[in-house]
C-alpha cells in the first residue's frame, strides 16, 4: 500500500508540471536562475552602475546598460539586463539624442529578466516625468509626444542644441510588427 501511495504521488507531480507547464516552466530554465544569482553577486559591480532610468508614471526603475555591439544576439542579451543605450547615440544631459531601448511584452508574461519593461510605454501622457540618474546626477525629461514607427524606420531627427531622450519598444507589447517611440526632452 505504502509502494503504491508514492507512485501515486510522483504521477500526480508529474502530470501537474505537465498540464501547468506553460504557466510554470519559466522557473525551470538554468539560465534565468544563474543570471538572477550572478546579477545578485555582481550588483554594483559592471561598468553601468549609477546608470538608471526611473519613469514614476509606469513605477519604473531599471538599469541603463551600454550595448556591446548592434548585432540582434548582443541587443537581446543586452536586453536581458536592463534597458539598453544604442550605440551611436548622445550620453543622456550631454546634448543630442539619447536612444534607449527595452523589452515589452504582452499581459500576464511573467516579470523574468527586464523583458516587460516598456509594456506600458503607451500610458505615458505629454509632460509626465523620464528621470536619468547618471554618475551621481539626476536629470529630469518631459514626455513631449509618442509616435508609432514600422520596423526599421528613421526616428525623428535631432535639432540642434536639444538634449532629447526616446524611448523606444516593440508594438504591440510583445509583438515584433511595429516600434513605439516616446520622445521626451530635458527640462
Amino acid at each position: 500500500m505504502r509502494r503504491l501511495w508514492k507512485y501515486g504521488l510522483v504521477a500526480f507531480i508529474f502530470l501537474y508540471l505537465a498540464i501547468n507547464w506553460q504557466e510554470i516552466g519559466w522557473v525551470f530554465h538554468y539560465e534565468t536562475a544563474q543570471d538572477a544569482v550572478e546579477s545578485a553577486f555582481l550588483e554594483g559591480e559592471t561598468k553601468e552602475e549609477g546608470k538608471i532610468l526611473e519613469v514614476p508614471a509606469l513605477n519604473l526603475y531599471v538599469p541603463i546598460v551600454f550595448a556591446t555591439s548592434v548585432a540582434e544576439k548582443d541587443l537581446k542579451d543586452d536586453l536581458d539586463r536592463g534597458v539598453v543605450l544604442f550605440p551611436g547615440t548622445s550620453i543622456p544631459g550631454e546634448g543630442g539624442q539619447a536612444v534607449i531601448l527595452g523589452h515589452s511584452a504582452p499581459e500576464g508574461w511573467p516579470n523574468i529578466k527586464h523583458d516587460w519593461v516598456f509594456s506600458d510605454l503607451e500610458d505615458l501622457k505629454e509632460g509626465d516625468e523620464v528621470i536619468v540618474h547618471w554618475d551621481k546626477r539626476k536629470m529630469t525629461y518631459r514626455v513631449s509626444e509618442t509616435i508609432f514607427i514600422d520596423r526599421g524606420a528613421m526616428l525623428p531627427e535631432e535639432k540642434e542644441g536639444e538634449d532629447s531622450l526616446i524611448m523606444i519598444s516593440c508594438w504591440p507589447p510583445g509583438k515584433n510588427i511595429r516600434r513605439i517611440a516616446v520622445v521626451s526632452f530635458l527640462q
